[in-house]
Protein backbone atom coordinates (compact mmCIF):
# COMPACT_ATOMS: atom_id res chain seq x y z
CA UNK A 1 0.00 0.00 0.00
CA UNK A 2 2.52 2.37 0.67
CA UNK A 3 5.00 1.98 -2.39
CA UNK A 4 1.28 2.62 -4.30
CA UNK A 5 0.83 5.79 -2.93
CA UNK A 6 4.36 6.52 -3.31
CA UNK A 7 3.81 6.10 -7.18
CA UNK A 8 1.20 8.22 -7.52
CA UNK A 9 2.03 11.32 -6.08
CA UNK A 10 2.74 14.12 -8.18
CA UNK A 11 6.10 15.26 -8.06
CA UNK A 12 6.16 19.28 -7.98
CA UNK A 13 9.10 21.21 -9.62
CA UNK A 14 9.60 24.29 -12.00
CA UNK A 15 12.81 24.84 -14.01
CA UNK A 16 13.91 28.06 -13.54
CA UNK A 17 15.98 29.14 -16.84
CA UNK A 18 16.21 32.82 -16.10
CA UNK A 19 15.11 35.19 -13.30
CA UNK A 20 15.88 38.93 -12.75
CA UNK A 21 19.13 39.13 -10.33
CA UNK A 22 20.57 42.90 -10.96
CA UNK A 23 19.19 46.12 -10.93
CA UNK A 24 19.43 46.36 -14.95
CA UNK A 25 17.53 43.17 -15.28
CA UNK A 26 14.63 44.41 -13.05
CA UNK A 27 14.31 47.51 -14.69
CA UNK A 28 14.34 45.85 -18.00
CA UNK A 29 11.06 43.48 -16.94
CA UNK A 30 9.73 46.59 -15.59
CA UNK A 31 9.78 48.51 -18.79
CA UNK A 32 8.75 44.91 -20.61
CA UNK A 33 5.42 44.96 -18.33
CA UNK A 34 4.56 48.43 -19.10
CA UNK A 35 2.65 47.20 -21.75
CA UNK A 36 0.24 44.22 -22.32
CA UNK A 37 1.68 41.19 -23.25
CA UNK A 38 -0.22 38.84 -25.32
CA UNK A 39 -0.10 35.38 -24.21
CA UNK A 40 0.82 33.84 -28.01
CA UNK A 41 3.81 36.12 -27.88
CA UNK A 42 5.31 36.43 -24.08
CA UNK A 43 7.73 33.52 -24.48
CA UNK A 44 9.04 35.46 -26.68
CA UNK A 45 8.87 39.01 -25.33
CA UNK A 46 10.32 37.75 -21.81
CA UNK A 47 12.32 35.07 -22.04
CA UNK A 48 15.62 36.88 -22.06
CA UNK A 49 14.23 38.58 -18.11
CA UNK A 50 11.83 36.12 -16.76
CA UNK A 51 11.71 32.35 -18.16
CA UNK A 52 10.72 29.35 -16.12
CA UNK A 53 9.03 26.00 -16.57
CA UNK A 54 5.44 26.85 -15.25
CA UNK A 55 4.87 30.39 -16.84
CA UNK A 56 6.15 28.93 -19.93
CA UNK A 57 3.26 26.33 -19.69
CA UNK A 58 1.21 28.97 -18.40
CA UNK A 59 1.52 31.03 -21.65
CA UNK A 60 0.85 28.47 -23.61
CA UNK A 61 -2.62 27.35 -22.35
CA UNK A 62 -3.39 31.01 -22.23
CA UNK A 63 -2.01 31.13 -25.92
CA UNK A 64 -4.44 28.04 -26.71
CA UNK A 65 -7.83 29.17 -25.76
CA UNK A 66 -7.18 33.03 -25.78
CA UNK A 67 -3.96 34.17 -27.14
CA UNK A 68 -4.74 37.93 -27.43
CA UNK A 69 -4.81 37.66 -23.23
CA UNK A 70 -2.89 39.72 -21.46
CA UNK A 71 -0.57 37.68 -19.05
CA UNK A 72 1.12 40.65 -16.87
CA UNK A 73 -1.32 39.63 -13.96
CA UNK A 74 0.28 36.04 -14.60
CA UNK A 75 3.64 36.98 -13.97
CA UNK A 76 2.82 39.12 -11.54
CA UNK A 77 1.41 36.69 -9.44
CA UNK A 78 4.42 34.64 -10.13
CA UNK A 79 6.55 37.47 -8.63
CA UNK A 80 4.25 37.94 -5.48
CA UNK A 81 5.12 33.95 -5.06
CA UNK A 82 8.23 33.67 -5.72
CA UNK A 83 10.40 36.61 -5.47
CA UNK A 84 8.52 39.16 -2.25
CA UNK A 85 11.36 40.51 -1.50
CA UNK A 86 11.78 42.32 -4.70
CA UNK A 87 7.99 43.50 -4.95
CA UNK A 88 8.47 46.89 -3.80
CA UNK A 89 10.71 47.36 -7.58
CA UNK A 90 7.30 46.84 -9.20
CA UNK A 91 4.75 48.44 -6.57
CA UNK A 92 6.45 51.14 -5.53
CA UNK A 93 5.63 50.31 -1.63
CA UNK A 94 8.39 50.37 0.58
CA UNK A 95 10.78 47.23 0.65
CA UNK A 96 9.68 45.00 3.46
CA UNK A 97 12.78 44.09 5.17
CA UNK A 98 11.25 41.40 7.55
CA UNK A 99 11.70 39.25 4.32
CA UNK A 100 15.36 40.10 4.68
CA UNK A 101 15.81 39.76 8.26
CA UNK A 102 13.95 35.95 8.25
CA UNK A 103 14.92 32.93 9.17
CA UNK A 104 15.77 31.43 5.57
CA UNK A 105 17.07 35.09 4.14
CA UNK A 106 20.83 33.51 3.84
CA UNK A 107 19.22 31.09 1.05
CA UNK A 108 18.09 34.01 -0.63
CA UNK A 109 21.59 35.81 -0.16
CA UNK A 110 20.71 38.27 2.44
CA UNK A 111 23.46 38.55 5.02
CA UNK A 112 22.33 37.17 8.42
CA UNK A 113 21.14 38.79 11.39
Amino acid sequence: MRIHELTHKRNISEAVQKIPLTDDQFDELRERLQRPIPAEVAAMILHDVLETSDLTEEYTSMAILTPNKDVRPVVAQWLELNMPDQMHRFNGQPRDTSIVHGALSPLHGYPPK
